[in-house]
């Protein structure tokens, strides 16, 4: 009976070991099954703001190309710099040509009220450039520096040759 008793006791040692163990088990499966949601639920968050991105990129490159094309996003910020560093030369250019108009309209010109206007004109016009150059060096969207940057060279155009045709060149 001894024996028995002891056999017993051993039995229920090990069935108690073996619900211990158990429970353990359950507790790890919960915490892991809540880190498992928890990693789920931060990938997709992580995917969303990747699609995110993407789209900016897209919408980057469709306005540096004129939505032309996309020239890839394998290439990185590459072709925004060279995008930007352009615009930077443009504006550049056209406050060169501001100062020459501004010589001329010193020297060349008689009529004062023509003058006036012209000089009027070409202040703002470098005012113009002077934000361009600003947004270009500057703006996290150099974009609408480069609308502006346009709309200065056409407004200068249209000043230093009034009433001709326009020729555009690039």
């Amino acid at each position: 009976m001894e024996q028995e008793m002891r056999i017993a006791t051993k039995a229920v040692e090990c069935v108690n070991e073996l619900v211990k163990q158990n429970n353990n088990l359950r507790t790890r499966l919960a915490e892991a099954e809540e880190l498992n949601d928890t990693l789920r639920q931060e990938a997709q968050m992580h995917a969303q703001e990747a699609r995110t991105a993407n789209g900016t990129i897209y919408e980057i490159y469709q306005a540096i190309t004129g939505a032309t094309g996309e020239p890839g996003n394998w290439n990185g910020a590459k072709p925004v710099i060279e995008k930007l560093a352009q615009l930077q030369e443009r504006a550049g250019r056209m406050e060169d040509s501001f100062k020459e108009m501004r010589k001329l309209i010193q020297t060349d010109c008689s009529d004062a009220t023509r003058i006036i206007a012209i000089k009027e004109r070409a202040d703002s016009i470098l005012s113009d450039i002077q934000k361009a150059k600003e947004a270009a060096e500057q703006e996290e969207k150099p974009f609408n520096g480069m609308k502006m940057t346009l709309a200065c060279e056409e407004g200068l155009k249209k000043s230093y040759h009034p009433g001709q045709e326009e020729h555009t060149h690039e």
